[in-house]
Protein backbone atom coordinates (compact mmCIF):
# COMPACT_ATOMS: atom_id res chain seq x y z
CA UNK A 1 0.00 0.00 0.00
CA UNK A 2 2.26 2.33 -0.87
CA UNK A 3 -0.47 4.82 -2.72
CA UNK A 4 -0.14 8.12 -1.57
CA UNK A 5 -4.30 7.69 -1.00
CA UNK A 6 -3.53 5.39 2.05
CA UNK A 7 -1.18 7.84 3.73
CA UNK A 8 -3.50 10.52 3.57
CA UNK A 9 -4.25 11.61 6.98
CA UNK A 10 -8.08 10.46 7.99
CA UNK A 11 -10.82 12.52 6.86
CA UNK A 12 -12.69 12.61 9.94
CA UNK A 13 -9.76 13.89 11.84
CA UNK A 14 -9.31 17.03 9.73
CA UNK A 15 -12.73 17.69 8.78
CA UNK A 16 -13.23 17.67 12.68
CA UNK A 17 -10.36 20.55 13.16
CA UNK A 18 -11.63 22.52 10.58
CA UNK A 19 -15.06 22.37 11.77
CA UNK A 20 -14.02 23.33 15.21
CA UNK A 21 -12.46 26.55 13.89
CA UNK A 22 -15.46 26.98 11.56
CA UNK A 23 -17.70 26.84 14.24
CA UNK A 24 -16.07 29.13 16.27
CA UNK A 25 -15.90 31.50 13.55
CA UNK A 26 -19.74 31.35 13.32
CA UNK A 27 -19.85 32.19 17.02
CA UNK A 28 -18.17 35.11 16.81
CA UNK A 29 -19.06 36.30 13.20
CA UNK A 30 -20.56 39.79 13.52
CA UNK A 31 -24.11 39.90 13.68
CA UNK A 32 -24.06 43.34 11.15
CA UNK A 33 -21.58 42.13 8.49
CA UNK A 34 -23.05 40.80 5.36
CA UNK A 35 -23.45 37.05 5.49
CA UNK A 36 -21.57 36.72 2.13
CA UNK A 37 -18.03 37.87 4.19
CA UNK A 38 -18.92 35.19 6.46
CA UNK A 39 -18.48 32.54 3.81
CA UNK A 40 -15.15 33.99 2.56
CA UNK A 41 -13.88 33.37 6.51
CA UNK A 42 -15.40 29.46 5.80
CA UNK A 43 -13.69 28.97 2.30
CA UNK A 44 -10.22 30.07 3.78
CA UNK A 45 -10.60 27.46 6.53
CA UNK A 46 -11.23 24.81 4.08
CA UNK A 47 -8.45 26.03 1.40
CA UNK A 48 -6.40 25.28 4.37
CA UNK A 49 -7.61 21.82 4.58
CA UNK A 50 -7.61 21.26 0.95
CA UNK A 51 -3.54 21.90 1.08
CA UNK A 52 -3.13 19.34 3.48
CA UNK A 53 -5.33 17.18 1.76
CA UNK A 54 -3.11 17.54 -1.66
CA UNK A 55 0.02 17.47 0.34
CA UNK A 56 -1.00 13.91 1.57
CA UNK A 57 -2.36 12.80 -1.55
CA UNK A 58 -0.11 14.10 -3.79
CA UNK A 59 -2.64 16.45 -5.48
CA UNK A 60 -5.41 13.69 -5.99
CA UNK A 61 -9.17 15.21 -4.77
CA UNK A 62 -10.36 13.11 -2.28
CA UNK A 63 -12.35 15.22 0.39
CA UNK A 64 -13.27 18.58 -0.91
CA UNK A 65 -16.77 18.15 -1.33
CA UNK A 66 -17.11 16.85 2.04
CA UNK A 67 -14.83 19.56 3.52
CA UNK A 68 -16.83 22.75 1.35
CA UNK A 69 -20.36 21.23 2.71
CA UNK A 70 -19.13 20.07 6.24
CA UNK A 71 -17.45 24.03 6.91
CA UNK A 72 -20.62 25.73 5.82
CA UNK A 73 -23.30 23.72 7.79
CA UNK A 74 -20.90 24.02 10.85
CA UNK A 75 -20.62 26.93 10.32
CA UNK A 76 -24.45 28.43 9.80
CA UNK A 77 -25.46 26.27 13.04
CA UNK A 78 -22.56 27.92 14.82
CA UNK A 79 -23.75 31.14 13.60
CA UNK A 80 -27.52 30.50 14.37
CA UNK A 81 -26.41 29.47 18.29
CA UNK A 82 -24.29 32.58 18.50
CA UNK A 83 -26.86 34.37 17.63
CA UNK A 84 -29.19 32.57 19.58
CA UNK A 85 -31.87 31.78 16.69
CA UNK A 86 -33.47 28.19 16.77
CA UNK A 87 -31.55 25.51 15.07
CA UNK A 88 -33.84 24.59 12.22
CA UNK A 89 -33.96 23.17 9.21
CA UNK A 90 -35.37 26.27 7.72
CA UNK A 91 -32.99 28.67 9.47
CA UNK A 92 -29.58 26.48 8.03
CA UNK A 93 -31.21 26.77 4.51
CA UNK A 94 -31.98 30.71 4.94
CA UNK A 95 -28.40 31.22 6.53
CA UNK A 96 -26.63 29.39 3.69
CA UNK A 97 -28.06 31.10 1.09
CA UNK A 98 -27.79 34.30 2.37
CA UNK A 99 -23.59 33.17 2.80
CA UNK A 100 -23.43 31.65 -1.23
CA UNK A 101 -26.14 34.46 -2.36
CA UNK A 102 -22.99 35.37 -4.62
CA UNK A 103 -21.10 31.93 -4.99
CA UNK A 104 -22.10 30.89 -8.51
CA UNK A 105 -21.83 34.04 -10.36
CA UNK A 106 -18.61 34.65 -8.43
CA UNK A 107 -16.95 31.03 -8.96
CA UNK A 108 -18.46 29.80 -12.43
CA UNK A 109 -19.32 32.65 -14.37
CA UNK A 110 -16.33 33.94 -16.44
CA UNK A 111 -14.70 30.54 -16.45
CA UNK A 112 -12.76 29.60 -19.65
CA UNK A 113 -11.84 26.68 -21.19
CA UNK A 114 -7.98 26.62 -21.14
CA UNK A 115 -7.84 27.90 -17.48
CA UNK A 116 -6.68 25.65 -15.09
CA UNK A 117 -10.34 24.23 -13.56
CA UNK A 118 -11.16 22.01 -10.82
CA UNK A 119 -13.18 19.14 -12.07
CA UNK A 120 -17.03 20.82 -10.77
CA UNK A 121 -15.82 24.02 -13.16
CA UNK A 122 -14.89 21.33 -16.33
CA UNK A 123 -17.92 19.95 -15.73
CA UNK A 124 -19.99 23.26 -15.30
CA UNK A 125 -18.39 24.24 -19.08
CA UNK A 126 -19.07 20.86 -20.46
CA UNK A 127 -22.23 20.46 -19.45
CA UNK A 128 -24.03 23.02 -17.54
CA UNK A 129 -23.88 21.39 -13.77
CA UNK A 130 -23.17 23.35 -10.99
CA UNK A 131 -22.56 20.72 -8.41
CA UNK A 132 -22.27 20.68 -5.20
CA UNK A 133 -21.90 24.86 -5.29
CA UNK A 134 -25.60 24.62 -6.78
CA UNK A 135 -26.66 22.26 -4.27
CA UNK A 136 -25.21 24.55 -1.41
CA UNK A 137 -26.08 27.97 -3.07
CA UNK A 138 -29.85 26.50 -3.07
CA UNK A 139 -29.47 25.30 0.44
CA UNK A 140 -28.64 21.92 0.12
CA UNK A 141 -32.37 20.72 -1.15
CA UNK A 142 -31.37 17.43 -1.71
CA UNK A 143 -29.74 16.07 1.92
CA UNK A 144 -32.52 17.94 3.37
CA UNK A 145 -35.42 16.33 1.22
CA UNK A 146 -33.66 13.44 0.95
CA UNK A 147 -31.22 12.66 3.11
CA UNK A 148 -32.19 13.56 6.15
CA UNK A 149 -35.38 11.83 5.93
CA UNK A 150 -33.57 8.49 5.04
CA UNK A 151 -31.02 9.08 7.65
CA UNK A 152 -33.87 9.19 10.09
CA UNK A 153 -35.75 6.08 8.83
CA UNK A 154 -32.89 4.19 9.14
CA UNK A 155 -31.93 4.70 12.63
CA UNK A 156 -31.98 0.93 13.45
CA UNK A 157 -29.12 0.05 11.14
CA UNK A 158 -25.28 0.10 12.02
CA UNK A 159 -23.63 3.56 11.70
CA UNK A 160 -21.60 2.78 8.62
CA UNK A 161 -25.00 1.00 6.78
CA UNK A 162 -27.10 4.07 7.82
CA UNK A 163 -24.28 6.03 6.44
CA UNK A 164 -24.06 4.28 3.11
CA UNK A 165 -27.45 4.15 2.41
CA UNK A 166 -28.21 7.83 3.11
CA UNK A 167 -25.40 8.70 1.00
CA UNK A 168 -26.60 5.88 -1.84
CA UNK A 169 -30.44 8.16 -1.50
CA UNK A 170 -28.80 11.04 -2.10
CA UNK A 171 -26.26 10.27 -5.22
CA UNK A 172 -29.60 8.59 -6.33
CA UNK A 173 -31.37 11.69 -6.71
CA UNK A 174 -28.89 13.96 -7.33
CA UNK A 175 -28.08 11.66 -10.52
CA UNK A 176 -31.61 11.77 -11.54
CA UNK A 177 -31.92 15.08 -11.63
CA UNK A 178 -29.06 16.05 -13.35
CA UNK A 179 -30.02 13.21 -16.13
CA UNK A 180 -33.47 14.69 -16.43
CA UNK A 181 -31.88 17.78 -16.66
CA UNK A 182 -33.66 19.68 -13.29
CA UNK A 183 -32.43 22.94 -12.43
CA UNK A 184 -33.12 23.15 -9.01
CA UNK A 185 -30.51 20.44 -8.31
CA UNK A 186 -27.46 21.46 -10.13
CA UNK A 187 -27.86 22.48 -13.27
CA UNK A 188 -27.30 26.39 -14.58
CA UNK A 189 -30.47 27.61 -16.46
Amino acid sequence: MSSPLFKAPPVYALTLSRRKQAATAGLNFPTEQPAPLFFNQLRLLGQRAETTIFKATAGVNTHKGTIFSLGILTGTVATLKGRQLPVTQLNVQRVVKEMLANLLATDLDGLKHGQQLTAGERQYLAYGQTGIRGEAASGFPTVFKYGLPTWRANWGMNQNDRQLTTFLKIATIFLASVMEGDNDHGTKD
